[in-house]
């Protein structure tokens, strides 16, 4: 949502040609998804207050440092970390709402967290895309980072640890449950396909 709006302005401050715009994009995709697959064996085993903590606090340090970013290659790491953290912070926020929120209201709830992420799109690219203009290219990576500081301070104040699902016996996590295996579930085919 942020590199391809400022795809023209990246392309002239750090004399990237605008056919590798789409790979920055791409990137922060694959490693996001990646980094999701990666940690889904392992992220039931701790406290979601601090993997949310983990995750945000390197998304926002990554994002940060796109705001420096000097040319093509160090953007592009900046937003292959960047990534790394996002994938995990969006499945984490996920598995908060299934945990606390009762199963008659949890549609709902998804609902409105999956229609933030709308909103942020909608408001996020012209105000995005306005800071540019006005400031310079790396004005929204710093708002951006900003935002993740303030939402670290209101995780760490205000969320409770979460730790119900590790204490209860019934709700442990499958160690044997394999990413091949689920996929070869037709549910799980039929989800991921839209059929």
């Amino acid at each position: 949502m942020m590199i391809m709006p400022l795809g023209p302005d990246l392309a002239r401050e750090l004399s990237i040609s605008p056919t590798y715009i789409g790979y920055l994009g791409g990137g922060y995709t694959l490693a996001a998804a990646l980094s999701s697959l990666f940690t889904a064996k392992f992220i039931d085993n701790f406290d979601r207050k601090h993997v949310t903590i983990v995750a945000l606090l390197g998304l926002t340090l990554s994002t940060l440092l796109c705001g420096f970013a000097w040319d093509m290659q160090s953007l592009f790491i900046a937003r292959l970390f960047a990534g790394l953290f996002a994938g995990p912070a969006t499945s984490i926020a996920l598995a908060i709402v299934t945990d606390q929120v009762p199963t008659a209201q949890r549609g709902r709830a998804m609902a409105i967290v999956m229609g933030a992420f709308s909103v942020a799109a909608i408001g996020g690219v012209p105000f995005g895309l306005k800071l540019a203009l006005w400031y310079s290219w790396s004005t929204p990576f710093f708002v951006v980072s900003l935002c993740g500081v303030i939402t670290l301070i209101a995780v760490w104040a205000l969320l409770p640890n979460m730790t119900h699902h590790l204490d209860d016996k019934n709700q442990q996590p499958q160690t044997g449950v394999l990413l091949l295996n689920l996929l070869g579930k037709s549910p799980v085919q039929g989800a991921c396909t839209g059929l």
